[in-house]
């Protein structure tokens, strides 16, 4: 059968792209471009044989959704792109974008967008079994073992730890004999690519070569001999890598907000910044331990549902027309006394953040019990009390967005 005229052909180093253009419907007068994806083989010793001799601009790791969304940005912007992948492209997402790829684009082509739109949904998550559907974890548990064929033992009992500091900042001892691991406190969780290189270099120097990274956005020289330690820490100190921080320079987390996340509301990682910067210069010695989690929408990839003080990313209208602000939670916290983070009912522009949250934390300091955290002093107050030490005086209650669907009471 002869091919369309209007079809092109584009070659791709993992699949030869067919698009043609078709009416969608007479109605919407719009046209649609289906694409046709027909694997081609990649030899991997060929690829990495261009990768050791040829020069990129941009080298990305991880052939995931997000990689090679990366990198198919990079390309239309007339760069060279490396991208490198241990296994097949995008095998380990689940996405909306990766149902689309498989099956999606079927139903797409044959106009079936309510299929499509089904298909699509990220149902597979296990939070709705748990708040949709009722299940428990002994539910969670049996499902498991019926899929296995086999009973799970159970876990060794353990005690939760307190929840203060365990962020690995500063020099610490190794199970291993003789050996430490040195914490830098990494404000926002980003390092310029001179810093990650002055890292990288302390590692193999003074350590075994391996760098970690944590859950509250630092990074950790693993392996480093007792007797090496204080060279390490010069050596870091004079890097701008920082062993020692603030409360409020090692307890700040973000996510990563407009600048990279389409659904995020507001930008997270220059607020976060100027956040640390403005509160060291407002509470200078302020030497309580405090965590401050900033997430730019209700989805929480900042976590703020288990911080102190929980920022959550909002919208409100300014002299200027709309601008970011922040609806604040208070009183999360992991460990041995883990709780969630509870709304107050207080909105404040970003711009007004740091003058909140200092009245807040001074309000901690004053009145405050012998040996009392910040946790059990927002727990002993009203919604009321800490709106007003917030506000600097009584305010009204603002609404939060609701919930799609109420908690299920065993697990609030």
């Amino acid at each position: 059968m002869e091919q369309d005229p209007s079809i092109r052909t584009i070659p791709s180093p993992i699949a030869r792209l067919t698009v043609g253009p078709k009416i969608l419907r007479k109605v919407t007068k719009r046209t649609v471009y289906f694409v046709t994806c027909y694997p081609q083989r990649v030899d991997r010793n060929q690829a990495l044989e261009r990768l050791r001799k040829e020069t990129f601009d941009v080298l990305i790791i991880g052939g995931g959704i997000t990689g090679c969304g990366i990198a198919m940005d990079a390309a239309s912007r007339g760069l060279r792109v490396g991208l490198i992948e241990r296994d097949d492209f995008s095998s380990g997402t689940s996405s909306k974008s990766s149902k689309l790829i498989h099956g999606g684009l079927r139903y797409l082509r044959q106009l079936q967008f309510k299929v499509t739109l089904e298909a699509s949904r990220e149902k597979a998550r296990l939070k709705f079994l748990f708040l949709r559907h009722g299940w428990t974890a002994d539910r969670f548990r049996t499902e498991i073992e019926g899929r296995l064929g086999y009973c799970l033992e159970a876990a060794v009992p353990e005690t939760p730890p307190e929840d203060a500091y365990r962020d690995h900042v500063g020099l610490h001892q190794q199970r291993q004999p003789g050996l430490a691991y040195a914490g830098f406190a990494i404000l926002r969780g980003r390092l310029d690519p001179a810093t990650m290189r002055a890292a990288a270099d302390l590692a193999e120097r003074f350590g075994s070569g391996a760098l970690r990274t944590t859950h509250m956005q630092n990074l950790v020289v693993l392996d480093v001999p007792r007797e090496r330690t204080a060279a390490l820490g010069a050596e870091a100190e004079a890097a701008g890598l920082a062993l020692s921080a603030s409360p409020f320079r090692r307890g700040t987390v973000a996510c990563t907000g407009t600048e990279f996340c389409k659904i995020a509301l507001t930008e997270t990682k220059g607020f976060a910044r100027r956040l640390v910067e403005d509160l060291e210069s407002r509470l200078p010695g302020f030497a309580r331990h405090v965590k401050i989690h900033v997430t730019g929408c209700p989805n929480s990839c900042g976590q703020h549902w288990i911080a102190d003080i929980g920022l959550e990313g909002k919208k409100v209208k300014g002299p200027a027309g709309l601008e970011d602000a922040y609806y604040v939670c208070v009183g999360g916290g992991l460990g041995q006394h883990a709780s969630v983070a509870r709304p107050v009912g207080f909105r404040v522009p970003a711009r007004e953040t740091p003058a909140a949250i200092e009245r807040l934390l001074r309000a901690y300091l004053d009145l405050r019990t012998p040996g009392q955290s910040f946790k059990d002093f927002a727990a002993a107050r009203s919604d009321d009390d800490l709106r007003a030490l917030l506000a600097g005086g009584a305010v009204a209650a603002v609404a939060r967005d609701l919930p799609v669907a109420a908690t299920p009471h065993h697990l609030e």
